[in-house]
């Protein structure tokens, strides 16, 4: 009997774990990656942003453990994705896992929106690394868990940080009657809180609020949300499952485009 071939769109954390559950399942693996380089833990990117961590050391596993695993890492971006016949870019598989992750996603703001950066590939924290330097002022739109450790790592790398959230609550109000200890905290490390206040525009040189204020910055960070990719890459969209993940047979959905079952278990 022949090994079984499958095919991995997408090397963040789920496609990995795929890659490897699946080569000592006994399958030949090919995984495919639309960045350079080894897969890396995308919420590590803060930390080599603001110069605390290299990107060395974020890798989720060496490349000898591909090696070992025989898993093909293939550097290139699946243009086009067809799970019904299990191909990818013209190749066929036995088997297929899409775990393409997401993007962030930039609210239409008015003005400079080119201005607004992403954190979201080494390549952007790289970008962001070279711009940053003590002294400078950084404003993060968006109060949400990403971008107050943004805040922080900035803060500690001498930034002068400003954090802006139009909800009346950080964290999506998930912390309740303890969001004042982490304002008290943030406020502690020298960051500046602008909450329940909207963004107007985004300036040539700073951010403009529903407020009336203009808040100076020499780099504007957005953090607000991120929304799923679809199979390939351009494409955007859940992929419907069903209850064990699969979007056809042989083929699955894995990581944040998977879309639960609409009758999957849930808690009361």
């Amino acid at each position: 009997m022949s090994q079984p071939t499958v095919a991995i769109v997408g090397a963040g954390h789920a496609g990995v774990e795929a890659a490897f559950a699946l080569a000592q399942a006994g399958a030949a693996v090919t995984l495919f990656s639309a960045e350079p380089g080894l897969p890396y833990f995308r919420p590590r990117l803060i930390a080599v942003a603001f110069g605390q961590a290299e990107p060395d050391a974020i890798a989720i596993k060496p490349q000898k453990a591909y090696d070992d695993a025989g898993i093909a890492l293939r550097h290139e971006p699946a243009t086009a994705v067809d799970p019904a016949a299990r191909t990818v870019n013209g190749q066929a598989f036995d088997g297929l896992v899409v775990a393409t992750g997401s993007h962030p996603f930039v609210p239409p703001f008015k003005g400079e929106r080119a201005r607004a950066r992403t954190l979201w590939t080494l390549a952007d924290a790289l970008a962001i690394r070279e711009a940053a330097a003590p002294g400078k002022a950084l404003t993060v739109i968006g109060g949400g868990v990403l971008g107050l450790e943004a805040a922080l790592r900035a803060a500690q790398a001498g930034l002068r940080v400003t954090v802006v959230e139009s909800a009346p609550f950080l964290v999506g109000g998930a912390l309740g009657d303890c969001e004042a200890t982490l304002r008290r905290a943030l406020e502690a490390k020298g960051i500046a809180l602008s909450v329940g206040v909207g963004v107007a525009e985004i300036a040539p040189d700073g951010l403009a609020l529903a407020d009336g204020r203009v808040l100076p910055d020499d780099l504007l960070l957005c953090s607000t949300g991120a929304r799923p990719n679809g199979p390939a890459a351009g494409q955007q969209g859940y992929l419907k499952t069903r209850g064990d993940l699969s979007i056809a047979p042989c083929a699955y959905a894995a990581g944040d485009p998977a879309e639960p079952p609409a009758d999957r278990p849930t808690c009361s």
